[in-house]
């Protein structure tokens, strides 16, 4: 793919989603303090993951695991650790961060979608 297109799909990306977000949770960081979470422009291969579940808690949970970032950008969550937050993650946290890592994607429309990118 030329430079050109790769340029033009990062603006659409950016456009659409937005710039590199954090939010803090009480209580989920060391010792019961608060955990930073970065939130990057979704990705295609993210929202398929995410969409795939047809369970919302599931697609919950897996949007979790794929979008919470630390500082440097790298993921806080592994796909193995999926089942520990169906085990461990009281519902109102997986809720709570779900909707915040999600306020993105929420928020797209297909008519959204359509004007950045052209018809």
């Amino acid at each position: 793919m030329s430079k050109d297109i790769m340029d033009r799909m990062k603006q659409i990306r950016a456009d659409l989603m937005g710039e590199v977000r954090s939010f803090d949770v009480k209580g989920l960081g060391e010792d019961g303090g608060p955990l930073t979470i970065y939130v990057h422009p979704v990705t295609a291969a993210e929202l398929k993951k995410i969409w795939s579940h047809t369970n919302r808690v599931d697609a919950a949970i897996e949007s979790i695991v794929q979008r919470a970032r630390d500082e440097q950008g790298e993921r806080l969550f592994k796909d193995i650790e999926f089942d520990s937050f169906m085990r461990f993650w009281l519902p109102k946290y997986i809720i709570k961060v779900a909707m915040q890592i999600n306020e993105d994607v929420n928020s797209m429309t297909y008519e959204g979608v359509i004007d950045a990118v052209g018809k």
